[in-house]
Formats: structure tokens, sequence, C-alpha cells
């Protein structure tokens, strides 16, 4: 067996170049578990992050686009699958709701179809990760259409010059909207 005479030779106490790289190897397959638990616990399934919008990668140089729908955005990380199709993630700093919020959902599914035009390939599903929880939302016809449907009504609402309705009773949501100076329905 190849590796016999390897280990037997990383483990002669007489070479201290041996001794040193078998502190490297060790050092490097305990990195590499840590680095798995890690993942795990993001819930972050296994695959390739092909895009990422965060301070530690900084991958994504541009929003896609979708220019048929009007459509713009930059999700937070896209996973390449098994399959290679596309699997965005959307991260939430905020404890889990029983469910995740429509609003939420109708982010992912907006870089879901972002994702489908940009790689040319419909994705089947994303995830919504909240800090200790973590969702699947499958991109069926029903959410494309209500994707379709609430951009549609956004489009009839920048028409108008008006605001939509506020969805929510949070003030935290109403502290980071970028529509708060305009609001006449804000909470804070």
């Amino acid at each position: 067996f190849p590796y016999t005479t390897l280990f037997r030779s990383l483990l002669n106490p007489g070479d201290q170049v041996n001794r040193l790289l078998l502190v490297f190897l060790v050092i490097g397959l305990v990195a590499a578990l840590w680095a798995m638990m890690l993942r795990r616990r993001t819930g972050i399934p296994a695959g390739r992050v092909v895009l990422a919008d965060s301070a530690l990668f900084q991958q994504l140089p541009g929003p896609l686009v979708d220019e048929e729908w009007g459509l713009v955005g930059k999700p937070d990380y896209v996973i390449a699958g098994r399959d290679g199709s596309w699997i965005p993630i959307e991260y939430k700093n905020a404890q889990a709701p029983a469910q995740p919020y429509a609003g939420h959902v109708l982010q992912l599914a907006a870089y879901l179809r972002l994702a489908q035009v940009h790689r040319g390939q419909r994705p089947t599903h994303g995830l919504i990760r909240y800090r200790d929880k973590t969702f699947q939302v499958n991109y069926s016809s029903e959410l494309e259409t209500r994707l379709r449907e609430a951009l549609q009504e956004m489009s009839n609402c920048s028409a108008e010059a008006g605001l939509p309705p506020r969805s929510h009773n949070h003030p935290e949501r109403c502290r980071a909207c970028g529509y708060r100076q305009e609001c006449d329905q804000r909470l804070v």
C-alpha cells in the first residue's frame, strides 16, 4: 500500500522534517473538519459558492438583471447544486418566524427568477436562512405568479406616484426601509 511508506516515514522519530509535515497534516485535517462543522451550522447546503454579496467574498461585481421583468437584485449567496443549477440563499439577521415572512419569500422568488435568467436553467428552490433556522422555498409556478403580481402592483404604485399600504407592524422594518422618509405610514 503506497500510503504505508509515507506514514512510516512521517512517524520516523529521527527526521524533523517528517515530524513537521505530520503536524501540518494534522492541523489541516482539524481545520477541514472545523470548516465542515461550521458550514453545517450555517444551513448552507454542500456546493460551490458561485456568487456572493458579502464582506468576506465580494464575488458579485454587480446586480443580476432581468430586462424582461424589469427586475434587478443581488442575492446574498448563490450555491451551485449537484446538477449545476443555482440555489439562491437569502440571509436574515433575525430569529426565525414559524413560517418565512411573505416579503422574504417574494425577495427570494426574485432571486430565483434572476438566477434562472442569468444561468439559463430554472432553479428548483432557494433558501431563506434566519439566525436559527433555514427554510427551503420551492420555485413553483404559483410562486412565480405571485412574484409577477407583486411586480405589477409595485409598477402600478410607481405609476400612481404613491406608496403601497404598510404590510406589517414592525418598527425595525420601518427603520431599515428605503422609503421611510417619504412614507406617511411609518412606525418610527
